[in-house]
């Protein structure tokens, strides 16, 4: 007997952005990561855009399934406070762990658009994400990342409580590190970066994504 598989029409897809400074890289910018930089048709502040829609697998037209994100990183964040000069690190960097919550928990470039689901099958569905480092982090004079993701589409067919099955995934990654000197913030191995963004392509899978915890920047000591 075959099994029936949602499908994913229009493909399930992503923007990226560049790495870059919002703002003039100062020592009072206001963000440094993957943004969009001068691409036009990227949405305000959303460093990567997903793009899917959902559908039941053919023949079942009757009812309506739900499909969300669910995203996963892998850490690997380091800084260097100005006060002291100590080197720190995220206390989960090389652990698999979830991003936020489930579902995902944007789908637009803020808070406010709402989590990237549930959707109901055949509805187009986006999820946003900007990772980087904030004005507010910015009691260091150094920072990098080199952090991989993992953003997987979730598809829960109609029925009585069925159980949720991954069905395809996006791997994509942003790197970059920004030193302090003489007030001015300086990039360094960015990437995506001058050569453009990069748009990551989707996955099939039958694999759940598995993770003990959920993100948390905490920063420990080297």
């Amino acid at each position: 007997m075959g099994i029936s598989k949602p499908n994913v029409d229009p493909a399930y897809s992503a923007k990226q952005g560049k790495v870059g400074f919002l703002g003039d890289g100062k020592d009072d910018f206001a963000f440094f990561g993957l943004r969009r930089v001068n691409v036009e048709g990227y949405p305000k502040n959303a460093g990567i855009e997903f793009s899917a829609t959902v559908n039941n697998p053919d023949g079942w037209t009757s009812k309506v399934g739900k499909w969300e994100f669910v995203q996963l990183t892998t850490p690997d964040r380091y800084v260097t406070m100005r006060s002291t000069g100590k080197n720190k690190h995220i206390s989960q960097n090389g652990k698999t762990v979830l991003d936020g919550k489930v579902p995902y928990g944007t789908k637009g470039p803020t808070k406010q658009d709402g989590a990237a689901g549930p959707f109901d099958t055949g509805t187009h569905g986006t999820a946003m994400d900007m990772p980087g480092f904030f004005t507010k982090d910015f009691s260091m004079c150094k920072c990098g990342e080199n952090q991989k993701y993992r953003m997987y589409i979730m598809y829960q067919p109609p029925g009585a409580n069925p159980a949720w099955v991954p069905v395809q995934f996006i791997e994509w990654k942003w790197q970059g590190m920004a030193t302090l000197t003489n007030g001015e913030w300086i990039g360094k191995d960015w990437a995506p970066s001058k050569g453009g963004p990069t748009n990551p392509t989707s996955t099939d899978t039958t694999v759940h994504p598995i993770w003990k915890e959920a993100y948390k920047a905490q920063l420990v000591n080297d």
